[in-house]
This record gives structure tokens, C-alpha cells and sequence, in this order.
């Protein structure tokens, strides 16, 4: 956890045996608070839940000698990330229009237009 201009952040490095499951070999967010007793309480929450998602890939990794993933698989993950995308949209820093130019001359999907596409083919 560290500490940005009065607003707390957390920090945790990537396992070296689950770096080719992530995008970086470290996870930041902000715990957007400035009260260094919630950033406290809110770190330690996150640390856990990485913890059993760490154990989680591990163990399921380990079910597949030869390294490879069924369909099954791929697709757990991959409700696990759009979950997790979609919940992280639910903060304001995340709101969007629809579309925005990228400069060349396409406009690029917002994370809104994601949501709403998932919600809409969700199974009820």
C-alpha cells in the first residue's frame, strides 16, 4: 500500500509461478480513501482475496499437467475477468461516452457499450 498525493493505493506483486496469467507482474488500484485506517482495512481485504484467487489459479493450473486449458476453463476465466471489469466500471472513474476517436479515424468501444453488450447475452 502506498500513499499518492493523500489518497491511498494498493500494491501487490504477481507470484513468479502465475506471471504468464496476468497483463503486468504487479496489480495497483486506488482504495479511494484518504484515511489511512479504511486504506488499512481495505488493503488487507484485497490481500486476501488475492490470496484465494492466487490458490484458486494455482491449484487449477496444477489439474492440467500438460499446461493447457479446456474450453471450460478459458471460459471460467475469462466470466471471472468480465466480472471483475464490470465491477471496477461501476466506479465513476470509469464512465464514458459511447465511443471515443483514437485519432485514427476509428472510435473505440467504451467500457459502457461492454457492460451493456454482456448484461444483454448473460444467460437469466
Amino acid at each position: 500500500m502506498f500513499n499518492r498525493n493523500g489518497t491511498y493505493y494498493f500494491r501487490r506483486r504477481i507470484p513468479k509461478d502465475l506471471l504468464s496469467l496476468y497483463p503486468s507482474d504487479q496489480i495497483i488500484f486506488s482504495l479511494k480513501t484518504k484515511d489511512r485506517k479504511e486504506a488499512d482495512k481495505l488493503a488487507r481485504a484485497e490481500s486476501v482475496r488475492l490470496d484465494q484467487e492466487f490458490e484458486w489459479k494455482r491449484g487449477h493450473l496444477m489439474g492440467h499437467s500438460n499446461g493447457q486449458l479446456s474450453d471450460a476453463d478459458i471460459e471460467h476465466i475469462c466470466t471471472l475477468w468480465i466480472a471483475e471489469v464490470l465491477d471496477r466500471m461501476k466506479k465513476p472513474a470509469w464512465r464514458a461516452p459511447l465511443a471515443r476517436p483514437t485519432g485514427n479515424g476509428r472510435a473505440s468501444v467504451a467500457p459502457n457499450l461492454l457492460e451493456r453488450q454482456f448484461h444483454a447475452s448473460a444467460p437469466n
